[in-house]
C-alpha cells in the first residue's frame, strides 16, 4: 500500500520506440511521448470502470518516465523543435524506457 490513507488502485504503461541517429546517442518522438501518456491515462481509466470504480473517486493521477529526457518547443506553435534528447547513464541504458500511470484512491 502507499500508506495508512490512500492505496494505489491501478497502473498502467507503454514503451516507445527509441530512435538513435548515430553511435552514443538516444532519442526519443516528443509527439509520440504525449500520445502514450494520453493512451496510458486512458488505459487506467477503462481497467478502474471495468473494476466498477467512478474514475472521479481517484484523488490523483502519477505519470513518470525515464527522467533524464530534454525536449525544447516552440512556444508559437507549441510543436517540438527536434526529437528528444535523452541523456544515457548505465543504468538507464539496461532498463526498457517506458510511461507508467498509477492512480490513488482514498480508502474507505
Amino acid at each position: 500500500g502507499i500508506n495508512a490513507e490512500y492505496m494505489g488502485i491501478e497502473n498502467s504503461y507503454k514503451l516507445h520506440r527509441q530512435i538513435t541517429t548515430q553511435p552514443g546517442w538516444l532519442e526519443h518522438d516528443p509527439t509520440e511521448i504525449i500520445q502514450n501518456c494520453h493512451e496510458v491515462m486512458y488505459d487506467v481509466v477503462e481497467k478502474l470502470k471495468n473494476k466498477g470504480i467512478n474514475p472521479s473517486s481517484i484523488i490523483t493521477i502519477g505519470i513518470t518516465n525515464q527522467r533524464e529526457t530534454t525536449v525544447a518547443w516552440s512556444k508559437t506553435t507549441g510543436q517540438p523543435y527536434y526529437l528528444s534528447l535523452i541523456h544515457i547513464s548505465e543504468p538507464t541504458r539496461q532498463a526498457e524506457i517506458s510511461y507508467a500511470v498509477f492512480c490513488l484512491k482514498k480508502k474507505n
